[in-house]
């Protein structure tokens, strides 16, 4: 039983499944004639800070910015390999301090003879002393931005 004297450890996750894009991916001329589906799956987990305890966009992960990243990468790829694409996303989703590890799965359907299809699984954790500093700093901005507001 909680009773207001014991902290309690909660971890929130974010997830966006199945979301299918198109993209230029293949090693061989044939898959290179037209874009095919790749399918992303994501989970970030976010600072404590951000995970819920205001009801404001402005201290969460907003999750539509997740996908907008992702299809803009889609967009504009050309990679070759499976591996370098899931490389290219998972990079672009770190620049979010409020985001402390990402999983990302990236399928292409079809691509294996007799299987559903082939992924690459790509795992990423932010050091504790970064998640820290960028808190840090980012609530240090949040709060000369509050006072030039108010003066």
């Amino acid at each position: 039983m909680i009773d207001g004297t014991e902290e309690v450890q909660t971890r929130t996750m974010v997830r966006i499944h199945n979301l299918r894009l198109n993209t230029l991916l293949g090693v061989y001329e044939k898959e290179r004639k037209a874009k095919r589906e790749v399918v992303f799956n994501v989970e970030l987990e976010v600072a404590k800070e951000c995970s819920g305890v205001s009801d404001s966009l402005d201290s969460a992960v907003d999750y539509s910015a997740v996908r907008d990243k992702l299809v803009a990468l889609a967009d504009r790829s050309e990679a070759r390999l499976l591996e370098h694409l899931a490389h290219n996303a998972l990079y672009a989703l770190l620049e979010d301090p409020r985001i402390t590890s990402i999983v990302l799965t990236v399928e292409k359907p079809a691509a294996l003879r007799l299987a559903d299809g082939v992924s690459v699984i790509k795992s990423w954790r932010r050091s504790i002393s970064l998640q820290i500093n960028e808190f840090h700093d980012s609530l240090v901005e949040t709060q000369t931005e509050a006072c030039e507001i108010t003066q």
